[in-house]
């Protein structure tokens, strides 16, 4: 199995998630700014994972130029993940000509105010007072109103190591 690791992550959540994902594989993990042209051409397939904000993964559209091979797409997100948002989500993100070739797994993240730039802290504001009683739990909507929320599970993984470990033996 030829596979290597690349993230972008700006708070962390996303660093963690490939950190592990390296651990599990045994497989080298890169930062995606460090990744040079031509660098992983000799991979199968290459992990990449990043943070979702304002609707798109940060650096995917930067892994699809750099990457020309299978990408197993890892987006961390604070939305809880279910397969009617992680269909939207690969048809608005991932790119026809290689759909074939890209499976995409959402993962939870978390914030710190405290960490976050001005415009972050105000996204996160404002989807904290429109939140609805339908779409989350009153435990998750109460967590929301902290400053730090972290709900980063190293289990939640398993199914896209999994996919890896069948995929790409």
């Amino acid at each position: 199995m030829n596979i290597a690791v690349v993230y972008k992550s700006r708070y962390g959540a996303a660093k963690r998630y490939a950190q592990w994902i390296a651990e599990d594989l045994k497989c080298p993990i890169y930062n995606l700014s460090e990744v040079k042209p031509g660098q992983l051409d000799n991979c199968g397939a290459v992990v990449y994972g990043g943070g979702v904000y304002a609707g798109s993964v940060s650096g995917l559209k930067d892994a699809f130029s750099l990457f020309n091979k299978d990408l197993v797409v890892f987006a961390v997100g604070m939305a809880k993940p279910t397969e009617a948002s992680a269909a939207a989500f690969k048809d608005k993100l991932i790119p026809a000509e290689v759909k074939d070739r890209t499976a995409l797994f959402q993962l939870r993240g978390g914030y710190d105010l405290g960490k976050m730039s001005f415009f972050h802290k105000l996204v996160m504001m404002l989807v904290r007072g429109v939140m609805k009683k339908g779409e989350s739990s009153p435990g998750e909507r109460e967590k929301f109103k902290n400053k730090i929320v972290d709900f980063i599970d190293r289990s939640s993984l398993k199914p896209l190591v999994d996919y890896i470990k069948k995929t790409y033996k």
